[in-house]
């Protein structure tokens, strides 16, 4: 049975589309995986850290030191170093170790629920199983990009002394690419059955 909203004869137009969509939406979704592992391996996030302040001169070497001046014009000695001269070190995450610190529960429910949206990356590899014009995969795919672009940068920007980097970008963008390949899918299917494999699996014959 056609889905609705789905055109189901192949014309001129319509047969063009199918034929620009069938072999390419195999492309996108494997370039979402490939941005989905390089995203594990780049530094998804930073924070800001202040280095030590160094500690203040000995007391003996002062005395020393005082000693050998007094014959000199007394000067103002400089104050010790505070905390706002102190040195700041950005500390870098890598993409797995983000990964493992969300799923902890250190950005709440809603960095539990963003961390494991990746399980749809990693399904979409049984893609195989999945109804060619399904429309679900779509959908979730496309809330799980929205949230897990909304979220992390809500999240970062609440906390203060972090920083998104390029790792937390190519995740993001591996669930787009995925969102987008199966539209693509799903469209290339319905415009041109006969470019699917025929799913005889739960479905029935109608007289």
């Amino acid at each position: 049975m056609p889905h609705a909203g789905l055109p189901t004869r192949v014309n001129g137009r319509h047969g063009r589309l199918a034929r620009f969509l069938a072999p390419r939406w195999r492309r996108v979704l494997s370039a979402s995986w490939l941005l989905f592992a390089v995203s594990f391996l780049l530094p998804a996030l930073s924070y800001s850290c202040d280095a030590p302040a160094p500690p203040p001169p000995p007391a003996d070497s002062t005395a020393t030191e005082a000693s050998a001046t007094s014959a000199e014009p007394r000067e103002t000695s400089p104050a010790p170093p505070s905390r706002d001269d102190s040195q700041v070190f950005e500390d870098l995450v890598t993409g797995y170790e983000a990964f493992l610190w969300a799923v902890g529960g250190a950005a709440g429910p809603l960095g539990v629920i963003s961390a494991l949206t990746t399980l749809l990356i990693l399904g979409s590899a049984m893609h195989g199983r999945w109804s060619s014009d399904a429309r679900w995969p779509v959908l979730v795919l496309a809330a799980a990009t929205v949230l897990n672009a909304w979220f992390w940068p809500s999240w970062v920007a609440s906390e203060g002394d972090k920083t998104l980097q390029f790792g937390y970008l190519a995740w993001v963008a591996s669930f787009a690419c995925a969102t987008v390949a199966f539209w693509m899918r799903r469209w290339s299917c319905a415009l041109s059955p006969s470019a699917f494999a025929p799913e005889p699996r739960g479905r029935t014959l109608q007289p």
